[in-house]
């Protein structure tokens, strides 16, 4: 149970994270792989290091079957005074509208207008398929710890999962292909670098307006060793979520 509640959690903390990065937000957002690389664990740190103006913050525990009650704080990374806290349920049983509701809380928190243009960024490569969400949420939420032993395999088996429920479901695809990534750097076997760009250009071809599936076939192509290639793809990225900071990384 603990373990389920730390993939959701990690999950939904990458997918608000995307949120923020999106156009129409007019923010910029550190990513969670770029604060957990750093070993950013406080407020004080964050605005030390890149100079954050705002925090959000949270907890989450277990309330009965397939439910996870989050607390999020918003914070004055100058101040650590905190602005504003929401509570709110996750409710496995409707993974999709569970993320709406996260993602709606944040924006406000951080006093972000959720314009219908930004909805529509948030939603970008999404599924309407339940099952496809929530094992591509699980999946996201596992690569983040991907130095734990199984995670990735964990992870590629649940975005295969999704994109078994949802074929056309570009954001499972992209998860798919840097699962694969891991796989390689882990294996140096290219059979798995070969299965990741298959997948990330597979996710493009599906939705070529989705900037995390460019960023993260930039980084394929990077590993494969297709530098130009890697730099369009990662342009790209920024083109089109100038607020996120994995592409210029």
């Amino acid at each position: 149970q603990d373990e389920s509640v730390h993939t959701v959690a990690d999950g939904l903390e990458e997918v608000m994270s995307d949120a923020l990065s999106n156009r129409g937000t007019g923010m910029i957002a550190v990513p969670v792989s770029e604060i957990r690389r750093r070993k950013i664990a406080t407020v004080q740190d964050a605005r030390r290091v890149y100079g954050a103006a705002y925090a959000i913050t949270g907890s989450a525990a277990a309330e009965g079957a397939g439910r996870l009650r989050f607390t999020l704080n918003a914070l004055d990374a100058a101040t650590g005074r905190k602005t504003g806290s929401e509570a709110f349920v996750y409710d496995a049983a409707d993974p999709i509208g569970s993320r709406d509701r996260a993602v709606a809380i944040e924006m406000s928190l951080l006093k972000i207008d959720l314009t219908p243009a930004a909805q529509n960024a948030v939603r970008t490569g999404d599924t309407g398929t339940p099952e496809a969400y929530s094992a591509y949420l699980k999946g996201r939420g596992l690569l983040v710890r991907y130095d734990v032993a199984g995670n990735v395999d964990k992870a590629m088996a649940l975005f295969e999962s999704a994109v078994k429920a949802d074929p056309n479901y570009a954001l499972a695809w992209a998860g798919l292909g840097e699962a694969e990534l891991q796989k390689a750097r882990a294996s140096g076997d290219k059979k798995w670098s070969m299965a990741a760009i298959r997948d990330a250009e597979h996710a493009v071809r599906l939705d070529d307006s989705l900037a995390l599936a460019h960023s993260v076939l930039g980084r394929i192509y990077a590993k494969a060793g297709r530098e130009d290639d890697a730099i369009s793809e990662l342009k790209t990225a920024i083109g089109i979520a100038p607020g996120n900071a994995e592409a210029p990384r």
